[in-house]
């Protein structure tokens, strides 16, 4: 089995629990609830096997393990940590930490998949849950005749044109996915099952690879060689070059083993659907759950506060000072300094973290850049330059360049507030973003966007904006009742905010007015 195989290579090759990524607020002490989707009472035959890599694997392993879900395939470090609990069957689902963006991206078939995100969503109730498509539906189809380059199929007794390079003949059977889906009639014989590090076609080929797959190009030829491909084609993808090599072996074997249980389907079908296909998950973790995280590692191992959010950071020293404080046993509110530090070395280095990543609940991820204006215990201003002409959206004031743009981003609150003035520094308008609290970073702000926000004109008028995107994402199941709640608080706490900003603009343009008479008064005095 790959799994021996797998736990050999391990002997050579390091399994690291974490990844290294990017990441003066105080752990939030409200937790809320998520709406249960499904059942929590699955049989234990139901219950589909794991495997687990990334920072968040200690608190996730725990999690599983107390809901009776099977660990398939753990690294060396969380053997370790948990003991001889773990499972030999391959994993059905596989759960990566993606280090760009601090999100948990989960695989698997449909059902098993279902099961864990349904786990997750009931413990981390304040993060966001996007569904994509990585594998299309897959169907078997009867080449009936081939027509100007086009090959006419039968599926179920319906007829489709199938794209293809290669020659049939009448009568063959051939496995087709859709071209978006199956009501536009077309499909391509293209069948594949596609990872993060490798794509394994369902036809007989080699191993092919990128050409930007240079430094591990040889270990991966002799390591593929080792494996059960059954000649299946493959092909690996530039992010490998710079993988664990354990993993990407891991994932070809999960895919291979995936394609052979599709063909085996196939040999059982006349014409039809053989799979439905195979999505995932990206969550989005947030900072409270991840807070929520570190408590649950905590129960475990030796854990600092603010584990997840330092782990999370782009510079790897920082995530290694973590290593040896909690190897060394040190205090839990260790890590409150160590984090606290982190950003007053960011301060003095470059003024703060000026760049602010928001990400939407649709996966979409914008950045704004710009530099620091204050840096203060309690919240964060950012400012910058428009450059460009256009609208101000939901304010629907023009946008004209010399227009500059104030942040405030408070600290452990679920909003922030953009001003927008005009050269001259007049005021056009304010934008209350509703967002999760943001993490803060040695070197960016990141944060969950939850799509409602706030209007603000120079009259005092405000309103309310896209709400329904808000209530759509519940809906869709991408978010729970807990964030409604947090982001209904969050818009009463902006109308509060808005009285405190009017009277704020209203004492600020009395004591301009004031400065402006004074200076008027001195030029007339000179004059006399």
């Amino acid at each position: 089995m790959f799994i021996e195989k797998s736990l050999n290579i391990s002997i050579i090759l390091l399994f690291p629990e974490e990844n290294i990524h990017l990441g003066l607020q105080e752990p939030l002490s409200g937790y809320g609830g998520f709406r249960d989707m499904s059942s929590n009472e699955q049989s234990t035959s139901a219950l589909p096997a794991v495997m687990i890599r990334g920072i968040y694997a200690t608190a996730l392993t725990k999690i599983f393990l107390d809901r009776g879900i099977p660990i398939s395939n753990p690294s060396r470090v969380i053997q370790e940590r948990f003991g001889d609990v773990f499972s030999a069957e391959p994993p059905k689902v596989a759960i990566f930490h993606n280090k760009n963006l601090n999100n948990l991206i989960v695989q698997g078939d449909k059902s098993s998949i279902e099961v864990i995100i349904d786990i997750l969503k009931s413990e981390l109730k304040l993060s966001a849950y996007i569904k994509k498509w990585s594998i299309r539906p897959i169907y078997k189809c009867r080449v009936i005749e081939k027509e100007k380059g086009l090959y006419k199929v039968e599926i179920s007794g319906d007829t489709y044109e199938l794209l293809s390079k290669r020659e049939y003949n009448e009568g063959d059977y051939v496995l087709g996915s859709p071209i978006g889906s199956l009501q536009s009639g077309v499909l391509s014989d293209e069948v594949a099952i596609h990872g993060k590090y490798v794509t394994v076609y369902l036809k007989e080929g080699e191993v092919k690879f990128a050409r930007a797959i240079r430094t591990q190009k040889d270990d991966l030829e002799k390591l593929m060689s080792m494996l059960d491909r059954a000649n299946l084609e493959i092909f690996v993808k530039e992010s490998a070059e710079k993988a664990d090599i354990t993993e990407v072996l891991e994932e070809t074997q999960r895919c291979v083993n995936r394609a052979l249980e599709i063909i085996k389907k196939a040999e059982k079908t006349e014409t039809g659907l053989v799979d439905e296909g195979e999505y995932h998950y990206e969550v989005l973790v947030s900072l409270p759950d991840m807070f929520r995280l570190d408590n649950i590692r905590a129960s475990v191992v030796p854990t600092i506060m603010y584990h997840h959010v330092i782990k999370s950071m782009s510079d790897p020293k920082y995530s290694f000072i973590v290593d040896l404080l909690e190897r060394g046993g040190s205090p839990r509110d260790v890590g409150k300094y160590l984090y606290k530090g982190i950003l007053e070395m960011s301060k003095e280095r470059s003024g703060g973290p000026g760049t602010i990543v928001h990400r939407k609940l649709s996966g979409e991820v914008y950045t704004i850049r710009g530099f620091v204006r204050k840096f203060m215990s309690d919240f964060i201003e950012i400012g910058r330059f428009i450059k460009t002409s256009g609208m101000y959206d939901g304010l629907n004031v023009p946008r004209e360049p010399g227009d500059y743009v104030i942040t405030k981003i408070p600290l452990n609150k679920w909003w922030l507030r953009h001003e927008y003035y005009s050269s001259k520094g007049n005021l056009k308008g304010v934008y209350y973003n509703v967002n999760t609290p943001p993490e803060i970073l040695s070197n960016i702000i990141r944060y969950i966007d939850l799509e409602v926000d706030v209007v603000l004109w120079p009259t005092g008028e405000y309103k309310i904006i896209e709400m329904e995107e808000l209530e759509n994402a519940y809906e869709m199941g991408v978010i729970g009742d807990d964030i409604i709640t947090e982001a209904k608080n969050a818009i009463k706490e902006i109308e509060d905010d808005i009285v405190s900003f009017l009277k704020e603009l209203d004492e600020r343009f009395s004591t301009e007015l004031m400065k402006k008479k004074s200076q008027e008064e001195k030029v007339s005095e000179q004059r006399d």
